[in-house]
């Protein structure tokens, strides 16, 4: 199978040079990037035919399909988040720096495996980029040790070669508040260059500067967006909340880095969890669970989740 096979779908947060590319806001309902995102010019190159369609959210959530909008909606496809640092954001329009890496959904396994080898790599214009390869190297399940947080037992992966341990680690999954925080923040930081002054959609009618700051933001995000920026210029204005919100996240960032130094992955339930966008290592979901492995070990998380599928 060859990347050129697959209909790719790619949400509208890739800057395509000399094609509108809007993110999804009104604030760049007739922007035109000069430039183009490091994911469509690696796409570009390997033949791969694609399509962009509208973010699920506005300036929220990079992603390459081969699936369909059903079956994301509805979770039949597999999804993967590659290693914070392995595929290039440059070119991506973003609203969390941290938390906006490029999102996988695919039909199957194969071609969750040929979307990412296609779109990884490390790129110089990126200061978040990673020089290291993809660990490519397969799974062999003899031995293997898996720890479940939230999940009583995995049946899929029954067998004497593996071994499971189901972990006491509520704190792993239940961190809905740190995301909540540091996504208001960075939202307040990211977009506070979209003022109808340098580029993007600008109110008419307004008085003065003030009245068109004003206006240009009240009128070119939705609703959710506002609240978001609200919400995050009240945390900024709080450096201990702040520092806090971070310093749990590097918590829980630390207790998965232990936890994989004895496991080979970590797979806990889906429901509730925001594992995928704090942790910046990988992370395959399918049906309602998300298979975390150790940093740039994105290919054999994608494996085991085939060794579950196939064993369902």
């Amino acid at each position: 199978m060859n990347i050129s096979d697959l209909n790719l779908f790619i949400s509208d947060l890739f800057c395509t040079k000399g094609i509108k590319t809007t993110a999804g806001s009104r604030m760049l309902e007739n922007f035109i990037p000069p430039y183009e995102s490091t994911v469509n010019e690696k796409l570009s190159a390997a033949g791969a035919k694609f399509e962009k369609i509208t973010p699920f959210k506005e300036f929220c959530g990079p992603l390459v399909s081969s699936a369909t909008l059903d079956e994301i909606t509805n979770r039949t496809c597999v999804e993967h988040k590659p290693t914070y640092g392995l595929v290039s954001r440059f070119g991506v329009i973003s609203r969390n720096s941290s938390m906006d890496g490029t999102c996988i959904a695919s039909k199957n396994i194969n071609e969750a495996k040929l979307i990412l080898n296609t779109i990884a790599g490390f790129d110089p214009k990126d200061a978040t980029s990673a020089d290291t390869k993809l660990i490519d190297a397969p799974l062999d399940t003899t031995g293997l040790k898996i720890g479940l947080i939230g999940i009583d037992k995995l049946d899929s992966l029954s067998g004497a070669k593996i071994s499971k341990d189901e972990l006491n680690e509520p704190d792993i999954i239940q961190r809905g508040c740190i995301h909540r925080a540091i996504q208001a923040v960075e939202a307040f930081s990211n977009l506070a260059k979209y003022d109808g002054v340098r580029y993007g959609f600008r109110a008419e009618g307004t008085k003065d500067a003030v009245d068109m700051f004003y206006k240009t933001r009240a009128q070119g995000f939705t609703k959710e967006t506002k609240e978001l920026i609200i919400k995050g210029a009240a945390i900024m204005s709080d450096q201990a909340l702040l520092d806090q919100a971070l310093k749990a996240r590097q918590l829980l960032t630390n207790k998965l880095d232990s936890l994989l130094l004895k496991y080979d992955f970590i797979i806990t339930e889906r429901l509730g969890s925001v594992l995928p966008d704090l942790i910046g290592h990988p992370v395959t979901s399918i049906g309602n669970i998300h298979i975390a492995g150790k940093r740039f070990d994105d290919l054999r998380c994608l494996s085991l989740a085939g060794k579950i599928l196939e064993n369902k």
